[in-house]
Formats: C-alpha cells, sequence, structure tokens
C-alpha cells in the first residue's frame, strides 16, 4: 500500500510539471509585420530564471528573439515578423540558450495568417519543427514525415507541391529501399513539370540520389539553360566566385559588377563588398574601408570581420605583444559599438542573445588588446562582466587571470583559480600559474599538491558526467563522411587510436583563432596513435561551394588537416555541438573523454592517455 501511494505521489508530481503552457497573441488581432505582444503562461510548477527568452523562428526561418517581462502569474514578450510570414514556432530558452520550455518538444505554434488552412498550417510548420535540434536525426525525420502525411491526406493535391518532394527526401534518409518506388514515380511527375525551377532542382537532387549522376548534370545544365537568372545560377556564380583564391580589388568589383548585371540591381547582396572590407583590412586602406563600411548594411558581419582582424593582430594569445595594437584596437573599438547599438535600439526582429554573444566575444578581444598595450584594469574590467555571466571558455579564462593578476594582486587571482580549479576547469595554464603565485605568496606547496590531485579526479568525473547528461553514453557515435581529397572516412575504423574531433566553419572566428595551435598538436603527434579530424559544418547545403571556401582557406594558410565534410550539420546535431568550436576527445575504446576541450587540454588527455 505504501509503494502505492509513493507511486501516486510521484505520478501527480510528474503531472504537475510535464502540463503544457500556454502563448498568444496578447491582442486578438495579429498586425502582420509590425511589432506584437504575446502572452506566455508557464507550464505549473516550470521555473522562469530571470534572464528568460522567448525565441520564434518563422515560415520563412525569421529568428526572433525577446526577453520575458513578469506580469503576475505569466510573462510578456514582444516580436516582429515579415509581413509574408504566416506563422512562428516559439521556445522559451535562458540567456545561454539552453530550452527551458519547448512545449514537449512540440514547439508552441502562432499563427500569423488566420487564412491559412489547416495542411498548409501543417506544410509550413513542418520544416521549421527542426528548430527542436536536440532531438535525434531519427526522431526528428520521422516527426516532420508523420506531419508531412497529415497534410496529404486531407488534400492530395498537396503533392504536385514542393513539399512532397521534400517529405520523400525525408524518407529516403530513414528508409531509402522502400522510398525508391515513390522517387521513381515523383521524377516521372517532375519531368513532365519542367516550366518549374524548383521542380528541376528537385529532379537533378532524386538522380544523383538514385545514383543516376548523368542524369542528374544533365538536368543541371538543363536548369541553368532554362532558368539563367534562377537560384541555381546564382549558386553556381558563387562556387566559381569562391574557387578564385586570389581575390584582389578589381577581380570583386567586376564580379559585382557581372552579378547585378545578370540577376538585377534590386539583390540585397553584400558578399562583395563584405570581401572588399576584408581585403581593405589586411591592406590598412582606412579610406577604401570606411567607404566600404558605409554602403554595408548588415553591421553585425562588417562587427565580425573587425573583430577577426583585431583578433589576429593581438596574435590571439597572451603570451606574444601582437602587432600594430593601435589599429587593432580601433578595429575592435568599432565592433563593440555597432553591436552595443544593435542590443540598445531592439526592433524585436533578431536573434538578441546572438548579439550578446557577439558583444562578449568582441570585448574578449578588445580585453586582450588592453592587456597588451599594458592597460591593465581596462582589459580586467572588459573581460571581468564576461566571468560573471560564466560565458568563458577555458582560454578566455586564463586571459582573465593573467589580467586580474596585473590589475588585482597576486591573492584576488590565486581565489579565482583555485575557484576555477573547484569546479573543474582543467588549465595546465591556470595550474603552473598558481604554482607561481603559491611560491610567491610562500604558501605550503603540500596544499598545491592537494588541489591538484582533487583537480584531476574531478576533472574525469565530471568530463564522465558532462557526457553521459549530453548524450547518455559514454560511446562515441559512429559517422561516415568525406574527406578534402574525396575520401570517406569512418569513425569506427579507428578504434585503438585516440580520437580529436574539432566542429568548425570558415566563418567562425574563434575556430580560425584556434587552428595556429591545433597545427602544431597535429605536428607534435603525428607519429603517435592519435588522429585528428576537423569536421567542416554549418556552412550551409551548398556542397560545391562549400567545398571551395574549404579549401581555398586550408591551401591559403598551410594547414595539413584531414578536414572532413559535414554538409548538413548532421554530425554536429548527432554530437549535440551547441556551438563553434568545438573540440571532442576520443579514447581508443571509442568512448568520449571530454567536451569542449582547449588545444593546451587536448594535449594533456593526449599525453595521459596515448
Amino acid at each position: 500500500m505504501k509503494n502505492l501511494i509513493i507511486a501516486f505521489t510521484l505520478l501527480v508530481s510528474f503531472l504537475g510539471f510535464s502540463q503544457t503552457g500556454k502563448i498568444y497573441p496578447k491582442n486578438k488581432k495579429i498586425n502582420r509585420g509590425e511589432i506584437n505582444t504575446y502572452i506566455y503562461e508557464p507550464p505549473a510548477g516550470l521555473e522562469i530564471p530571470e534572464n528568460a527568452l522567448a525565441l520564434g523562428q518563422s515560415d520563412s526561418f525569421n529568428l526572433v528573439s525577446s526577453p520575458l517581462i513578469k506580469n503576475n502569474n505569466q510573462y510578456e514578450f514582444l516580436m516582429k515578423f515579415s509581413v509574408t510570414d504566416d506563422l512562428f514556432l516559439v521556445k522559451i530558452i535562458n540567456g545561454k540558450g539552453h530550452h527551458i520550455d519547448y512545449d514537449n518538444n512540440n514547439g508552441y505554434l502562432i499563427k500569423l495568417n488566420p487564412k491559412l488552412s489547416k495542411e498548409h498550417t501543417i506544410l509550413k510548420e513542418a520544416p521549421i519543427w527542426l528548430f527542436t535540434n536536440h532531438l535525434s536525426k531519427e526522431v526528428r525525420f520521422q516527426k516532420q514525415i508523420d506531419m508531412y502525411e497529415q497534410a496529404f491526406n486531407a488534400n492530395p493535391n498537396l503533392k504536385k507541391k514542393y513539399a512532397y518532394s521534400d517529405y520523400l527526401n525525408l524518407r529516403f534518409e530513414l528508409k531509402p529501399e522502400e522510398t525508391k518506388s515513390d522517387i521513381i514515380k515523383h521524377i516521372e511527375y517532375l519531368k513532365k513539370n519542367t516550366s518549374d525551377e524548383g521542380n528541376l532542382y528537385y529532379l537533378s537532387a532524386f538522380y544523383s540520389a538514385l545514383g543516376m549522376h548523368d542524369d542528374g548534370e544533365k538536368t543541371k545544365e538543363i536548369l541553368l539553360k532554362k532558368f539563367p537568372k534562377g537560384n541555381h545560377a546564382k549558386n553556381n556564380f558563387f562556387e566559381k566566385y569562391y574557387s578564385e583564391s586570389n581575390k584582389t580589388e578589381s577581380f570583386i568589383l567586376n564580379k559585382e559588377n557581372e552579378y547585378f548585371s545578370i540577376f538585377g540591381n534590386d539583390s540585397k547582396e553584400e558578399s562583395f563588398q563584405l570581401d572588399l572590407l576584408s581585403l581593405f583590412l589586411k591592406q590598412k586602406e582606412i579610406e577604401k574601408m570606411n567607404s566600404v563600411e558605409q554602403r554595408i548594411n548588415n553591421k553585425i558581419s562588417v562587427a565580425h570581420q573587425f573583430n577577426d582582424y583585431a583578433w589576429q593582430l593581438a596574435d590571439e594569445n597572451i603570451t606574444s605583444s601582437g602587432t600594430d595594437l593601435d589599429f587593432a584596437e580601433s578595429l575592435s573599438k568599432k565592433s563593440l559599438e555597432i553591436v552595443r547599438y544593435k542590443i540598445e535600439n531592439p526592433d524585436y526582429s533578431s536573434y538578441s542573445i546572438g548579439l550578446n554573444r557577439n558583444y562578449n566575444m568582441f570585448a574578449d578581444t578588445y580585453a586582450l588588446i588592453m592587456y597588451k598595450q599594458k592597460r591593465y584594469q581596462e582589459a580586467f574590467d572588459y573581460q571581468h562582466p564576461i566571468v560573471e555571466q560564466d560565458e568563458l571558455d577555458t582560454g578566455g579564462k586564463e586571459r582573465y587571470a593573467a589580467y586580474a593578476e596585473k590589475a588585482k594582486g597576486l591573492e584576488f587571482t590565486k581565489n579565482y583559480i583555485e575557484k576555477e580549479l573547484d569546479r573543474g576547469t582543467n588549465s595546465k595554464l591556470l595550474t603552473e600559474q598558481l604554482e607561481r603565485i603559491y611560491q610567491e605568496l610562500n604558501l605550503p606547496k603540500e596544499t598545491l599538491e592537494a588541489k591538484k590531485q582533487q583537480l584531476k579526479k574531478l576533472v574525469t568525473e565530471n568530463a564522465k558526467k558532462e557526457v553521459l547528461k549530453l548524450y547518455g553514453d559514454v560511446k562515441a557515435p559512429d559517422f561516415e563522411l568525406e574527406n578534402l581529397e574525396g575520401k570517406k572516412v569512418k569513425l569506427s575504423d579507428y578504434k585503438g587510436k585516440m580520437v580529436v574531433l574539432d566542429f568548425w566553419a570558415t566563418w567562425c572566428g574563434p575556430c580560425r583563432s584556434s587552428f595556429p595551435n591545433m597545427q602544431k598538436l597535429v605536428n607534435e603527434y603525428k607519429a603517435y596513435n592519435v588522429e585528428f579530424f576537423f569536421i567542416d559544418t554549418r556552412e550551409g547545403n551548398q556542397h560545391e561551394k562549400t567545398k571551395n571556401k574549404v579549401t581555398e582557406f586550408i591551401k591559403e594558410h598551410q594547414y595539413t588537416f584531414n578536414v572532413l565534410y559535414d554538409f548538413d550539420s548532421e554530425i554536429a546535431k548527432k554530437y549535440i555541438v551547441r556551438g563553434i568550436p568545438a573540440k571532442i576527445v576520443i579514447d581508443k575504446e571509442g568512448n568520449i573523454i571530454s567536451v569542449d576541450s582547449s588545444e593546451e587540454n587536448i594535449k594533456a588527455l593526449i599525453e595521459e592517455n596515448k
């Protein structure tokens, strides 16, 4: 009887926390294309932190976030989407972007267009349901397939729309043999309806999926001839553009003129101007740089360019002196000003949590420059708020400790490092700094040795806990990917070796910044039983364009990396990569022993396990 009462109590408790919340517009009428107020009623028993946000994604994949403002037992938030958006899904997240409430993985659906039919609503909701990106590929794809089938059953005519091609593509990913016959039938339909660019594109994709590569290539040629100003033609143009490794000012300008003459001047394409900005930054042509900056509307992209180059000039570490620090300071200041303005002047149509992260990343750069200019208090003041938000990786903590020692003294820094070691932060630099501080303060060595032993034990325990919490198992998920040379690489073939996975992208500044040290590790452990795989991810789904960009980047910097292409970011999702760079270490038994490792930590792990 006692067990029955306990079970009933647990069930009631569970049901209390699993009740769904509600999100709905404050006013009955939603004004499309304008700022609207929405109400959020959390599920009973769910605690909402102070820094919580509502994050919405529309059917045109616009991503918008807004802080939650408490009003009695409910919350309000503001959002603005495009006038052409028909619906959006909402989830509640904390300040670091982690899920708090996603309505039991269904997402809170808000319809902006009241005239949208039930089946059309499902078709538009299904692709953005991928917003639930922490579930496995199989679960996500099956959920979408079920949604599509529900819409097709309600209205069979929808099978003539693009959504049916997407549906077959999803089914083929999960059950290729069962789906082949339906794809072959659909190919016959597409062949009869080639006056539509989208149908031709899907036709070429299905040919390739079935291994009919010659037919696929012929279809692409037809696609270019029939739609010389279409999306495929644009992608083809940029593939050729990015294959050029030495882009001069005249080359970029000529290509920009050629692009607009073909595709029209109403395009908002700014890639050429951003490439000019990058070129003028490296050449330090200030007037040209300022002129280009004024012409670019995407100011956040400008801020990233400024920050990336400032970080390079600062030499990306605390040990070297850096070059042209005055120029680096001016660029870093500009990047901070751009993001600060965006944060202080929200239009409720952007992803503000991304802005906050950008600001912290740019402040980290500025602090490093201040440190190298011997402006230690300023360096500390810019880095300290990031510490309070717990937003620093191991490298950032190492830099903060260096600033703290100069600005706050030995005792303050000792306490900070010991606190980090007690949390399980595994850093050779922090440990060495603490050893030196103990010597200078004439503190007992025995105390330090005990802390080091405790750290070693804690690091091992925490790493295992983190892996189990993230994956539910320590076994590294297997994968097979194409590498830079076009060869297939399968992870399970490397059992018996330590493996380091480095998830990165060409656009990722911190990824690029870590590469010189990663190259040193690759060189140092070349003769050992260690493999490094640099998994390029989140570049978009234009495979040839990605290959050209990556090849150009690796060649330009003369890296000897074994680069693997995660074209559709499926392996990043499998490894639950939330942000890049993400470095994951796998032992000889195929078990994950560390996630989000720094270069120093990777070296220590290799030494312990090689």
